[in-house]
């Protein structure tokens, strides 16, 4: 794991922080964080997948944080700016409601398909006392990031997490940036809309 703080300049940190904070990005609705029937619930978004191409037109903004991870840019499509970074499997945004009590969800994946070989990075959109914790088998101690805008952290690969909740902020705002170096995933066509 790798803690690298102000990973983006001020200036490209605060126009992705204004679309994913913003009020009109869609968030959708999903039952339970860590395993099916637990009392969690929060909202995700797309912006890459190799099922979909959602929100393309916003995914310019993540264009620096590909580049600063290293991702190697391959295209240069204006239309669909997505299917230029094809080493980058799936971006995931995701907003944790604020609670009365902090309380910890439950290590998950970091993907929606946990393959050997994917690593991610953990992006902070927003400052608040939530935080989330890497799990480290076979150790004494787990390790716990705090939640700092513009914070990224390289996880290990496959490593799982247990998000927080807030209780200072609305709401937690981070983003999953997973990747594997080396490879390519081509974006399969949608019907068109945003879901």
């Amino acid at each position: 794991m790798k803690v690298i703080d102000n990973f983006l300049s001020q200036r490209d940190f605060v126009e992705l922080q204004q679309v994913v904070a913003g009020k009109y990005i869609p968030w959708a609705y999903n039952d339970d964080m860590a395993k099916t029937g637990d009392s969690f619930y929060y909202f995700s978004n797309f912006s890459k997948s190799s099922d979909r191409r959602l929100l393309e037109r916003n995914f310019y903004l993540m264009a620096p944080v590909a580049e600063k991870l290293g991702l190697k840019r391959d295209g240069q499509d204006p239309l669909v700016p997505v299917q230029n970074y094809p080493e980058l499997y799936e971006v995931r945004s995701f907003l944790i409601p604020k609670t009365f009590f902090k309380r910890d969800m439950g290590f998950t994946s970091t993907t929606l398909d946990p393959k050997e070989g994917y690593e991610t990075g953990l992006y902070f959109i927003n400052t608040n006392n939530g935080y989330t914790v890497i799990e480290k088998p076979g150790m004494q101690n787990n390790e716990k990031v705090k939640s700092v805008e513009n914070r990224m952290v390289i996880l290990s690969k496959n490593e799982r997490v247990s998000h927080s909740t807030c209780t200072n902020t609305k709401r937690r705002l981070f983003m999953y940036f997973n990747y594997v170096i080396g490879s390519a995933f081509p974006i399969r066509p949608h019907g068109g809309g945003v879901l």
